[in-house]
C-alpha cells in the first residue's frame, strides 16, 4: 500500500467537508486506477473515508483525518495502484494534499478539471500562503 501524509493548517470539519464528496471520490479513482465507478466502504464522518473501485475492492483508496498541533493530519493510502500510467500514484496524492491546503476554490477547479481563473469576491491562490486565506472583494461601483 502507498501512503501520503501532510499536516495542514485547516480543521477537520473543513476538510471533512471537502473530502466527502462523491465527485472528488471519483475523480481520485479515475486519476489512480481508470474507473470512476465507486463503493464507499467506510464513512466516519470528520475521521475516516473509505473507498474502492465498484467490482475492485483492492483498487482501495482511505483517507484518515486527526488533529495535530496547529492543524490535522491527512493520511491518504491506496492499495494496487494498477492505474492508468499517466502518472504515478504517489504524485496524485501529493498533488492532492497540495490542493487540500490551498483553498477551496482551486481544489473545485481541480475537482471540474477546469482552469483556475480569478473572479472578484472569489478566493484567488495566489493571494493564499501557509494556509490562510484571503478574500477579493469586488469594487465599489
Amino acid at each position: 500500500m502507498l501512503e501520503a501524509k501532510r499536516t495542514l493548517v485547516k480543521s477537520r470539519p473543513e476538510l471533512w467537508g471537502i473530502v466527502d464528496d462523491r465527485e472528488l471520490m471519483g475523480r481520485l479513482s479515475v486519476e489512480l486506477f481508470g474507473s470512476h465507478a465507486i463503493e464507499v466502504v467506510e464513512r466516519r464522518p470528520g475521521r475516516r473515508l473509505a473507498w474502492h473501485v465498484s467490482g475492485r475492492p483492492e483498487a482501495r483508496v482511505e483517507l484518515a483525518l486527526a488533529e495535530k498541533g496547529w492543524g490535522t493530519q491527512v493520511a491518504i493510502r491506496v492499495g494496487h495502484q494498477g492505474g492508468r500510467g499517466e502518472e504515478p500514484a504517489g504524485a496524485v496524492l501529493e498533488r492532492l494534499l497540495d490542493q487540500l491546503g490551498s483553498a477551496q476554490r482551486v481544489l473545485a477547479a481541480w475537482r471540474s478539471g477546469s482552469a483556475v481563473g480569478r473572479e472578484d469576491g472569489e478566493r484567488a491562490r495566489g493571494a493564499i500562503e501557509g494556509g490562510i486565506e484571503a478574500t477579493i472583494k469586488a469594487p465599489d461601483r
